[in-house]
C-alpha cells in the first residue's frame, strides 16, 4: 500500500513533469524509467515538503543546498542572508545580464527595439533534448498574440519572450550578438567579484554530452587543456575538479567554441542527429552534477544587483528601468502575484537539480520594495522532481517578501548560522 502511494503521489506527478520538460515521447519516458534508482535519492522529503513550513525546515537542514538574501530596500537592518556568499548555479538567471547590453544597445542607438530577426536566427542555437518546451513555448506565445510575421519577431518582443519563456536558443542567440568581450567589460564596470558571466548554453550542452566528439570540435588535442577520457563520465567529474581547482577561464573558452562551431552545417547535422536519436547520453545524476560547469554566482551579488538596478545605483536609470520593465513583463497578468504586489518582476529557473530565482517586488500591505535571490542547487533528485511538479519554492519566494510568519521563520533560521 505505502508503494502505491507513493508512485501516485510522486512517480506519476514526476514523470508529467519530467515529460513537459523534456518532451513528450517514448524516448524521454525510457530515459524516466531508465534512472529510476536515482529517484529515491531526496525521497525521505518528499512527504515532509508538502506545506511552506515543511521546505523551510528543508532549508534549514540542508544548508549545502540552499542559499538566499533578502533586502527591503531602504531598510539595511532588513537583510536576511543564509549562505549568501555561497557560489550557487545561476542558471537562466543569467539572462539579467543579456537584458542589461540588450537595454544598453537600445538606449545607445546601437540596435532598435522594432529591427526584425528572423525566427530561424533562434532556432539554429536550440538543442534536440534540451529544454525544448521553452523555445516551443516563445514561439507559442509570438504566434498568439501577432508577434510573428512572415517568420520575424521585432527585438523588442524578442527580449519579452526571452524573459517570459527562458528559452536557451533566444538567450544563446543575444550572447552572440553581444558578445563576450561586451560581457568582460560589463563584469568590470559593474566590479563583480563572486559572478561569472553568462555562457551559451549550447556550448556547455554539447560539451557535457558523451554522445558529441569534444576534440575534433573543440581543437585543443593539442594544448591538453581539455583531456577527454575513456569514460564520459570520469571525464565529467574531471572537468568539475578541474575547474574548481584552476578557475573557469580555459572551460569558457572551450564552451564558446563549441557553440560556435554549431553554426557550421557539417557539425550542427552531426550534432543535431546525435541528439535528437540519443539525447544528452547522462542520467539525472550526471546532469545535477553537471551545474557544477554552468555559470555560478552568489545570492549576495544577485540581490544587490538587483538593488542596483532598482535605485540606478552605478546603472544609467534608462538602463535600469527597461531592465526592470523586462523583468516585470511575465508577472503582469500573475494572479498570485498581482493578489499581493503593486508590482512584481522575476526571472525563474529549473532544470534536473536547480531551482532558483531572482525577484523584486513591492508589497500591497506594507509599501515596501524587497529584493531577493534565492538558490536551491545540486538537489536531490526525487525532491527535485517534487518541487518542480508544484512550483513551490516560487510562492516560498514570493511569501519571504509579504508573509510576516515566512519572513519570522526565515529570521529564526539565519540567526542559527549568523549569530548576533
Amino acid at each position: 500500500m505505502r508503494l502505491i502511494k507513493f508512485i501516485a503521489a510522486f512517480l506519476v506527478p514526476a514523470l508529467l513533469v519530467f515529460l513537459i520538460a523534456f518532451g513528450l515521447n517514448w524516448k524521454s519516458t525510457k530515459l524516466f524509467f531508465e534512472n529510476r534508482e536515482s529517484m529515491a535519492e531526496g525521497s525521505e522529503w518528499v512527504d515532509k515538503t508538502y506545506s511552506l513550513s515543511g521546505l523551510a525546515q528543508y532549508v534549514e537542514q540542508n544548508p549545502e543546498n540552499v542559499s538566499f538574501v533578502s533586502q527591503v530596500l531602504g531598510v539595511p537592518d532588513s537583510t536576511l542572508s543564509y549562505q549568501g556568499a555561497v557560489r550557487r548555479t545561476m542558471g537562466v538567471t543569467a539572462n539579467v545580464f543579456l537584458m542589461m547590453g540588450i537595454a544598453d544597445r537600445i538606449v545607445t542607438g546601437l540596435w532598435e527595439a522594432d529591427e526584425p530577426i528572423p525566427f530561424w536566427e533562434f532556432d539554429r542555437y536550440q538543442l534536440p533534448e534540451v529544454s525544448e518546451s521553452s523555445h516551443t513555448r516563445a514561439r507559442q506565445l509570438a504566434e498568439e498574440r501577432g508577434w510573428l510575421t512572415d517568420g520575424f519577431v521585432t527585438l523588442g518582443n524578442s527580449v519579452l519572450l526571452l524573459a517570459e519563456s527562458g528559452s536557451l536558443a533566444m538567450a544563446d542567440y543575444f550572447w552572440w550578438r553581444l558578445g563576450s568581450d561586451y560581457f568582460e567589460q560589463l563584469s568590470a564596470g559593474l566590479g563583480l567579484r563572486e559572478t561569472d558571466m553568462p555562457l551559451p548554453f549550447s556550448g556547455i550542452y554539447l560539451l557535457i554530452s558523451p554522445e558529441v566528439e569534444k576534440m575534433e570540435v573543440v581543437g585543443f588535442e593539442e594544448s591538453g587543456d581539455m583531456r577527454v577520457n575513456d569514460k564520459e563520465s570520469e571525464t565529467l567529474y574531471s572537468w568539475i575538479q578541474q575547474v574548481e581547482s584552476e578557475g573557469s577561464g580555459w572551460w569558457r573558452e572551450a564552451v564558446e567554441a563549441m557553440s560556435a562551431r554549431l553554426m557550421q552545417k557539417d557539425f550542427r547535422e552531426y550534432a543535431i542527429d546525435k541528439l535528437d536519436r540519443r539525447g544528452l547520453g547522462l542520467s539525472f545524476m550526471e546532469t545535477r552534477d553537471a551545474l557544477a560547469l554552468f555559470p555560478q554566482t552568489t545570492a549576495r551579488e544577485m540581490a544587490d544587483l538587483l538593488r542596483r538596478l532598482a535605485e540606478s545605483d552605478g546603472i544609467r536609470p534608462e538602463i535600469s528601468r527597461q531592465v526592470l520593465s523586462w523583468l516585470r513583463w511575465p508577472m503582469v497578468n500573475h494572479e498570485g502575484a498581482n493578489l499581493h504586489f503593486s508590482e512584481y518582476g522575476a526571472l525563474y529557473d529549473y532544470r534536473m537539480g536547480l531551482l532558483n530565482g531572482i525577484d523584486i517586488g513591492t508589497s500591497k500591505y506594507t509599501g515596501n520594495t524587497t529584493v531577493q535571490a534565492v538558490f536551491f542547487d545540486r538537489l536531490e533528485i526525487a525532491f527535485w522532481f517534487h518541487m518542480s511538479s508544484n512550483h513551490m519554492h516560487q510562492d516560498f519566494q514570493q511569501r519571504m517578501m509579504y508573509d510576516p510568519a515566512m519572513i519570522d521563520r526565515l529570521e529564526r533560521i539565519t540567526s542559527s548560522i549568523n549569530p548576533k
